[in-house]
């Protein structure tokens, strides 16, 4: 990680990224607890480097992803550590973490398939 991260150089090969690469260095960094998810979900965006437009345009599918449609607009100060980590785009609960590592190993057979 510490190599896609650009933060460490690889000893042997090379690493190719395309796109932007960031670091979660844990669960919800940056997040502040006085503003809504919403504000929160737009504002690592935006450290990211991400117009406000991108970020807008994929808003819906991460809301939708992290099932918090009902308490995006609520500060996160009184999130539970679930819809915290959810947010956060990590692993909550079961069903969840199911969905997560579906996604997950959809993805990670189709980096492996296709870089080695």
């Amino acid at each position: 990680m510490s190599i896609l991260s650009r933060i460490t150089r690889p000893t042997v090969g090379w690493a190719e990224i395309h796109g932007r690469v960031g670091s979660l260095l844990e669960v919800g960094t940056g997040f502040h607890p006085e503003l809504t998810g919403r504000e929160n979900t737009f504002l690592p965006g935006a450290i990211l480097g991400m117009s406000k437009a991108e970020i807008a345009r994929k808003f819906d599918e991460v809301v939708a992803f992290a099932e918090l449609e009902k308490f995006i607009d609520t500060p996160v100060k009184y999130y539970s550590s679930g819809m915290y980590v959810r947010l956060a785009l990590a692993v909550g609960d079961i069903k969840f973490q199911r969905k997560f590592l579906s996604i997950f190993c959809k993805v990670s057979a189709w980096f492996v398939a296709t870089r080695l």
